[in-house]
């Protein structure tokens, strides 16, 4: 039995042998295999501490995006939808960027974004032993190696202009430390127009075939000293160590491709009962929520541009999630993935008998399947009561609340909450329309009320559903109609109140009221229900963690992503989603003809670029039979935080930028299937025609091509 069990992993290992996020710091243990694969360089020109090398032209973009350097002169290329929230607040009705798209005409018209920021990792550090030396497995380490950790980063960073962190991997049994810079005058060089960088819409997204042109140019500026500074027109063009060259050559299928980003969070390791929780009841639950939310915004938005500026950012960031979502859940049953986790628990168990290990998986199914009701509770709260706009707003309000709560508080200390509280009013309600949240209200509450536990709903809530007789609209009506938390006057009005001495203006706002009942109530569940069993979870899942390792029946084994610099390397694929269907892994402007639709908001092009397309002259970017090519496919591990990547050929060229995954392939954040996961990049010889043909941008082609 032993051996039909080690055969069967090993196999499955082979399978899978594209599978992994690697530390870049560590990937000399990869080498060999990658360079069979056909990379030809080494793990030093990916990442080396006292030598330029790929990490240092690699950034987080933003808060939760990668980009990467592919100039001398700090230009950045990441996604168009990594951009486009500063690209939605850079426009207005009158310059409408994110409808109309921008090219600087040189460096100097470049519009400088405030509040945009990029992050470079300086170098790794393995500080596990400094962490977690002398710890007792038998007790909560917790407040121990938070003061440890904060020693590490103060003796990291103290006398310099960086910043550090330590983060956990392999659920505690590793740390490493990441020492960073952060450069804050970030500006705009240039952006499609949304209809190219949004190509297909949510109708497309996740979905192959794509033809999505999801890009937009950045330039890093730094001080004279080529350091971090915030804005200032005297500012020059950052000197990176290291930056990425581009190749014109293109893709072949089965040709190596490596990606290079801050991947977001997988969970690759967990038991069968928790991805049974998340694929069978919580993706449902947030999908459900969240399509409400959706389709009521897009009624709003539709026809009208002002809404449409308002909400535009808002939509597409709820519904990336709300797709990927539904993908995830089918994925995870069409790969049998319940069975796979079974299967692999079973034979870790044999292996663990008479050890430490033994019954690890048993104990973590059986805590899992405590939190359910739990998981609801929370899932509804923060997709359904936080999903009501004016209520998200309330929970800003939360600190001033307990300063009012406070006998011992000073009027000072309240005035100085208000004053900051103030300060951001105006610009919250320039992009807040009470018509639609007052549609929202009603659907939302009313789900809540019927689908969460009674005993886990606040108290206050069922009685005022049973004040309206559980008409939630008589209720929503009633509150928006009285809240000075729905509108810029409303809410300077009740902040002028408690600066003039008012402590009970606040507690009496019905939409605070909401909020601070469902707040309350998830923080007690959280403290005396969830967190109890969370952090048995988290010493079972370190030991279950450490078992795996030891135990060998996984001949890949790495971190779960936590937004860290990762590696993942695999080939240009193509995939079978379905019985009788294969995809091939390159697109073409001819699947942009085929989908056109002149004026529809999802399928529309520019005028312009249709003429070119039309014109067919694709000169030194066309493929060999004479099309544009657009995006490609490979089976690079990626997740959410890779959008923006640089995607790279054996050479280390930058051939594309990632912006999506197969909807087939979704469920890799819990279960990495070779033959369904694929990565989806812009080429960046569409990339590089719409800078040079459509945005008439040859100065960037020049300084990019040298």
């Amino acid at each position: 039995m032993r051996y039909i069990v080690f055969f069967t992993f090993l196999w499955t290992s082979l399978l899978h042998a594209q599978e992994g996020m690697w530390i870049p710091s560590l990937l000399e243990a990869n080498e060999a295999e990658m360079q069979e694969m056909g990379f030809e360089l080494t793990a030093a020109d990916v990442y080396s501490v006292n030598n330029g090398s790929m990490k240092d032209a690699v950034l987080i973009f933003g808060g939760g995006c990668t980009g990467e350097v592919i100039s001398g002169e700090g230009l950045v290329l990441t996604n168009h939808h990594c951009g486009f929230g500063s690209i939605n607040r850079l426009s207005s009705v009158e310059n409408n960027y994110l409808r109309d798209g921008f090219w600087a005409s040189n460096q100097k018209a470049e519009i400088p974004a405030p509040g945009l920021q990029v992050t470079f990792i300086v170098r790794i550090d393995d500080v596990t032993d400094a962490v977690r030396q002398d710890l007792d497995t038998d007790t909560d380490n917790t407040k121990i190696i938070e003061q440890r950790i904060d020693s590490l980063t103060r003796m990291a960073t103290d006398g310099t202009h960086y910043d550090a962190s330590v983060k956990s991997f392999y659920y505690g049994n590793k740390y490493y430390m990441f020492i960073t810079e952060t450069f804050t005058d970030i500006r705009l060089v240039g952006t499609p127009p949304r209809s190219i960088g949004e190509f297909g819409g949510e109708t497309d997204n996740w979905i192959w075939p794509r033809h999505t042109g999801d890009f937009s140019m950045w330039r890093i500026y730094a001080n004279a000293d080529n350091r971090p500074a915030d804005y200032d027109p005297a500012n020059r063009p950052y000197q990176p160590r290291y930056y990425f060259p581009v190749s014109l050559d293109g893709i072949q299928e089965g040709d190596f491709t490596m990606v290079f980003g801050f991947p977001g969070r997988t969970q690759e390791y967990l038991p069968v009962q928790a991805i049974t929780n998340i694929a069978l009841e919580s993706n449902p639950d947030k999908v459900a929520l969240r399509e409400i939310r959706i389709r009521t915004m897009e009624k709003y938005m539709r026809g009208n541009d002002t809404l449409t500026l308002m909400y535009a950012s808002k939509t597409k960031n709820l519904a990336n999630a709300y797709k990927k979502w539904q993908g995830e859940s089918l994925g995870l049953k069409a790969n049998d993935a319940f069975a796979k986790k079974r299967q692999f628990e079973h034979a870790f168990e044999m292996w663990a008998r008479d050890s430490k290990y033994a019954g690890v998986t048993q104990r973590l199914n059986t805590l899992h399947s405590q939190l359910t009701n739990y998981n609801r509770a929370t899932d509804y709260t923060l997709e359904g009561v936080l999903g009501i706009e004016a209520v998200r707003y309330a929970y800003n309000y939360r600190n001033l609340s307990a300063l009012l709560a406070d006998s011992n508080s000073t009027e000072d200390a309240i005035v100085k909450e208000v004053e900051k509280l103030s300060a951001g009013v105006d610009d919250y309600f320039a992009n807040y329309h009470i018509p639609l949240d007052r549609e929202v209200f009603p659907l939302l509450l009313e789900k809540i009320y019927m689908d969460v536990d009674s005993s886990l709903q606040p108290v206050w809530f069922r009685e005022q559903a049973v004040r309206y007789n559980k008409n939630f609209a008589t209720w929503a009506n009633a509150v928006y109609n009285s809240s000075g938390l729905v509108s810029a006057a409303g809410t300077h009005q009740l902040l002028e109140a408690i600066r003039r001495g008012d402590r009970n203006a606040l507690k009496s706002d019905p939409i605070y009221q909401l909020f601070d009942a469902f707040y309350t109530t998830y923080k007690t569940m959280q403290a005396t229900a969830l967190e109890p069993v969370q952090e048995m979870i988290e010493r079972e899942m370190s030991l279950y963690m450490e078992g795996i390792i030891q135990s060998k029946l996984k001949d890949r084994i790495y971190p779960d992503a936590n937004s860290t610099l990762r590696v993942a390397y695999g080939k240009v694929s193509g995939y079978t989603p379905r019985n009788g269907v294969y995809y091939i892994p390159q697109t073409t402007h001819v699947g942009i003809l085929e989908k056109y639709k002149d004026g529809d908001e999802e399928f529309d092009v520019p005028d312009a670029l249709l003429e070119l397309m039309e014109a067919g002259d694709f000169g030194r970017y066309a493929l060999p039979n004479g099309e544009l090519p657009v995006a490609f496919l490979a089976s690079n591990h990626t997740t959410g935080g890779n959008s923006g990547s640089p995607v790279l050929n054996a050479k280390g060229e930058l051939i594309g930028t990632n912006f999506d995954r197969v909807w087939e392939g979704t469920m890799s954040d819990l279960n990495y299937d070779f033959s369904r996961c694929r990565n989806i990049s812009v080429d960046i010889r569409y990339t590089l025609f719409i800078v040079e043909h459509l945005g008439k941008a040859e100065w960037l082609i020049d300084e990019i091509l040298k």
